[in-house]
C-alpha cells in the first residue's frame, strides 16, 4: 500500500514539475510591446519581442485614416517613426498580434508630441468557429463595449442579428440548421471595431 503512495505521489509531482514549465513559459511568451515618445522630438520609439505568426503595425489618423502599414513576420522589432512631416491632430499607433490588439492613442502640436501610456487600450479579437449546424463565438471583451453580431447570406441581406452588452467573456453558440445551405458573412460589431468572417453552411 505504501508502494502505491509513493509511486502515485512520485507521477504527481513529476505531472506538476512537467506542466508548471509549460504554464510559465506561456505567460513569459506573451508578446512584448514598448511604445514610448523619444525626449522632445516627434518621433516614437516602438520595440516588439515574443511575437508569434503574422503582426501588423498601422499609424492611423483620425481624418485621413490609415498612414503607414507595415506586416512583420520576425520574432522580434524595433524601428524609430519619426512623426514631424505630420500635421497637428490626433493619431493612433496599432500593433495586431494574432487575437489581441494595442492601441496607443498619440497627440501632435506644433510644439511636439504626446504620448500617455496610460491611455494605452488593449482589444482581444473575437474567435469565430463552426462546427456542423452551430456558430461560436468567443470574445474576451476587457473594454466592456456593446458586441453587436450579424449574419449576412450571399447577396448580403440580413438574416439574424444579436446584441450582447456589458459582458467581459462571451461565449455564444448560434444554431444555423434553419438557414438554408451557402455561403455567409458574420460581422461581429465590438465597439467602434468590426471583424468580418465568411462561413459556408
Amino acid at each position: 500500500m505504501k508502494d502505491i503512495l509513493k509511486t502515485t505521489a512520485r507521477l504527481v509531482l513529476l505531472s506538476v514539475l512537467f506542466v508548471l514549465p509549460l504554464v510559465m513559459q506561456a505567460k513569459i511568451e506573451d508578446p512584448f510591446i514598448s511604445i514610448n515618445s523619444i525626449g522632445s522630438e516627434k518621433k516614437v520609439s516602438l520595440v516588439l519581442k515574443n511575437l508569434k505568426g503574422s503582426t501588423t503595425i498601422r499609424l492611423e489618423s483620425a481624418l485621413e485614416g490609415v498612414l503607414l502599414e507595415e506586416e512583420i513576420t520576425n520574432a522580434e522589432y524595433a524601428r524609430v517613426l519619426n512623426l514631424n512631416e505630420l500635421s497637428d491632430g490626433k493619431y493612433k499607433l496599432v500593433v495586431s498580434t494574432g487575437l489581441r490588439e494595442t492601441e496607443q492613442p498619440i497627440s501632435i502640436t506644433r510644439t511636439g508630441l504626446s504620448l500617455n501610456i496610460n491611455d494605452r487600450k488593449l482589444f482581444f479579437a473575437p474567435v469565430v468557429r463552426t462546427a456542423g449546424q452551430l456558430l461560436d463565438v468567443s470574445l474576451l471583451n476587457n473594454q466592456l463595449t456593446t458586441l453587436k453580431l450579424r449574419i449576412e447570406d450571399a447577396e448580403g441581406i440580413l438574416v439574424y442579428e444579436d446584441e450582447v452588452r456589458n459582458v467581459v467573456k462571451v461565449e455564444k453558440r448560434y444554431n444555423l440548421s434553419k438557414l438554408p445551405a451557402g455561403e455567409y458573412t458574420v460581422v461581429l460589431n465590438v465597439g467602434d471595431k468590426a471583424y468580418v468572417k465568411t462561413i459556408r453552411k
